[in-house]
């Protein structure tokens, strides 16, 4: 498992929900620091979403992973997954590509994402201690 968890950016001290996809039995707890569900359309997505997602920490990682295309027919749409989860207020990280046949999307819950911030009124020399461009 750790080089999915490295190709997922999971630590391995993480309380790690996997669906029944993943046929894998690990203890289960109430809350859950990441959540991997694998879906393959739009309605096992809903279904997945709203039967786990209860479960993850707000500041937890989300990742759907999905088929790739086959003979040039989605399977599911990446933007139907994305549209989805924004509309649960869950924002893409990232996407990767797992093997040749599984993509997968990070998401994280938009309350909990750091954002960076600059003063409107701050120019750049402001910012690297006010010696350059007086």
């Amino acid at each position: 498992m750790s080089k999915l968890f490295k190709k997922l950016q999971l630590q391995d001290h993480m309380n790690v929900f996997y669906d029944d996809a993943f046929r894998i039995t690990e203890h289960r707890y109430e809350t859950y620091d990441a959540m991997l569900l694998y879906v393959n359309s739009i309605e096992m997505l809903e279904t997945k979403v709203k039967n786990h997602l209860t479960h993850l920490r707000k500041d937890g990682l989300l990742w759907i992973l999905f088929p790739k295309e086959r003979n040039n027919q989605h399977v599911i749409e990446q933007a139907l997954i994305i549209k989805h989860l924004n509309s649960l207020e869950y924002q893409k990280m990232r996407s990767i590509s797992l093997n040749q046949e599984v993509s997968a999307l990070k998401f994280k819950h938009r309350t909990h994402i750091k954002r960076l911030s600059i003063k409107g009124s701050m120019r750049v020399s402001d910012m690297m201690g006010g010696h350059y461009g007086k």
